[in-house]
């Protein structure tokens, strides 16, 4: 009985784990076919390595290089619009949890509310405002449209609301700290584990980011690497896709601690 425990959460556990490795592996090998070849053989095997270089050097080499820009583009935007995203929405998420604010449940109702806002009804209003300041089509003004943040304003709001003990607050302002030493010296070092946690939900968010972009920017060169796929590009697709989710995948493998710790960390010892 107890055999029988452990052999079956872990036979779902493989049958799961391969649904969603079967794709990827896909990725990898179907560079290695011809397009004959892959109606041809079976979906997993395995085609040359000849093939495998031929569809490298097409996709590197696709429109005199362009996919270095791409793929500058997209670390671009997502360490500079993370980067103000994050900062942002610890400041928000502690200055909501932590000071008396006039009107805080109608600012956290809002932040709800632009949560669900979809991507694409707000493109009109940003579009409009880019040109008001003359940032359209440029990668200053596609950083400043991504970096708003408001799932980690909400995530950093309760982290600091339920986590974060207040009495050790209210000592170090009682010992004449300020509330920008409270919060630079004590809160932001007692949210490490929130850190990982926003640094994963936005890298995931920005690196994948197709819709702003797409509407946002009229030039080829300025595309971040997933709107770049949108331009008909026909070697190398496999290889694009490979590219743009090793990167998510490195960062989950190596937040995996800092995560579990970030959402199971909300006990505090005495």
């Amino acid at each position: 009985m107890i055999f029988a425990k452990r052999i079956i959460p872990n036979l779902v556990l493989l049958f799961f784990a391969g649904v969603v490795l079967t794709p990827f592996l896909w990725l990898i090998l179907a560079p290695s076919k011809t397009g004959d070849e892959l109606k041809l053989l079976p979906p997993m095997s395995f085609g040359s390595f000849q093939t495998y270089r031929y569809t490298i050097s097409g996709l590197f080499s696709f429109q005199d290089g362009v996919i270095y820009d791409w793929l500058s583009n997209s670390v671009l935007y997502t360490l500079a619009a993370m980067a103000i995203g994050i900062a942002s929405a610890l400041l928000a998420g502690y200055a909501l949890a932590m000071i008396p604010i006039p009107g805080k449940r109608v600012i956290l109702i809002t932040v709800l509310i632009y949560m669900i806002i979809p991507t694409t009804a707000l493109v009109l209003p940003l579009y409009i405002t880019l040109d008001l300041i003359g940032l359209t089509d440029s990668r200053l003004g596609i950083i400043l449209c991504s970096a708003p943040f408001p799932f980690g304003v909400f995530l950093a709001y309760i982290f600091f609301t339920t986590v974060v003990p207040r009495e050790i607050l209210e000592s170090a302002r009682l010992d004449g700290l300020s509330e920008w030493g409270v919060f630079l010296r004590l809160a932001l070092r007692m949210s490490r584990p929130l850190w990982s946690l926003l640094i994963f939900f936005s890298f995931i968010l920005l690196w994948n980011s197709y819709q702003l972009p797409l509407m946002l920017l009229n030039s080829p060169e300025l595309f971040p690497l997933p709107v770049g796929l949108g331009l008909g590009l026909s070697t190398g697709n496999a290889l694009v896709g490979v590219l743009l989710i090793l990167p998510a995948i490195f960062v989950f493998i190596g937040s995996q601690r800092s995560l579990a710790r970030g959402i199971f960390g909300g006990s505090v010892k005495g």
